[in-house]
């Protein structure tokens, strides 16, 4: 009886540390060691500089085909200079062509699209203003993780419109327009772990000039991804006089992104769906929170729209 009772304690410990062992697997699922984080911050080093390098090039090429409209209109516009003009779009177009096609350069492969969903959520008409241009899902096999990007950007300068066009009292520089904007990235079947998450936006009037809001947004984890919260402001030039000039709005173009795994680690073949959200504030309104899949939730009901943006991927 001694013997039976020696062993079965054994086996009762013996269980008890596979149990243990499983427990802390899943609770460390999500943590890397020293030498991966490492690795991964170099990595997120080249990824930054490729993705920002894509969105500048965009950015000047969407200034190019404005300056082109407004040329267009023009009663005694110049034949030459259109002419000029459409060679440097045909340059800028060729440039982000190439950049956007040349992900495997940079050692990551793209994930195959189940299918092209349309855009998703709108709420307001000013809405039409913006758009979520990419949403692409990549397997980065230098790390051994999925990275998950997005990059949107409004279409025109309605944005002026947001803030009031009467300045007195006003000097010039940086003031807020509304409240915080958001952007989300989000895995909408299964939870996942993210790693080394970025925010960026790149200014309207000097596309070469962006801001890094990972460490400065109000950061928003989710089991199904990340977000970032953060004040968006609007240049003014030329203050005290009747009517505002809106000049610069640090806002223009956004991009985020981040590292990934998913928490239940074989999702080979399956079709996984990915989501990005915008949202946009103005006068008193401002966003208590990003989520999924509630997405944005604003603090009042005037004064602010959503987009978003899914697509579904085949995961290898």
């Amino acid at each position: 009886m001694k013997k039976f009772s020696i062993v079965f304690i054994l086996f009762v410990l013996m269980m008890s540390s596979v149990v243990n062992a499983q427990t802390n697997k899943s609770i460390n699922n999500g943590k890397l060691s020293e030498e991966e984080q490492q690795l991964l911050n170099e990595r997120s080093d080249e990824i930054r500089d490729y993705f920002l390098k894509i969105e500048k090039e965009k950015a000047k090429l969407d200034k190019l085909k404005d300056k082109k409209e407004k040329m267009s209109k023009e009663k005694n516009k110049n034949s030459l200079d259109l002419l000029n003009l459409d060679i440097e779009i045909e340059n800028a177009s060729n440039a982000v062509a190439k950049l956007t096609e040349s992900h495997e350069d940079y050692g990551l492969k793209k994930i195959k699209k189940v299918k092209k969903k349309d855009s998703v959520s709108i709420l307001e008409s000013s809405a039409a203003d913006y758009r979520i241009t990419e949403l692409q899902l990549f397997y980065d096999e230098s790390v051994g993780k999925y990275l998950l990007h997005s990059a949107g950007n409004f279409t025109n300068d309605d944005w002026k419109e947001d803030k009031s066009p009467y300045t007195s009292g006003y000097g010039n520089g940086w003031k807020d327009l509304g409240g915080y904007d958001g952007y989300g990235l989000y895995s909408m079947h299964e939870d996942i772990n993210t790693y080394n998450r970025e925010f960026h936006t790149i200014h309207y009037e000097d596309n070469s000039e962006s801001i890094d809001w990972s460490n400065k947004a109000s950061n928003i984890p989710d089991a199904r991804g990340y977000a970032w919260k953060y004040q968006d402001e609007l240049y003014l030039e030329g203050g005290g006089s009747v009517f505002a000039n809106w000049k610069d709005y640090n806002n223009y173009r956004q991009l985020g992104w981040y590292y990934f795994s998913f928490v239940d680690s074989d999702m080979s073949g399956k079709e996984l769906g990915f989501k990005a959200i915008f949202g946009h504030t103005w006068s008193s309104t401002t966003i208590n929170g990003i989520s999924y899949p509630n997405g944005v939730s604003f603090t009042t009901t005037n004064n602010s729209w959503d987009d978003g943006y899914s697509d579904s991927f085949i995961i290898p």
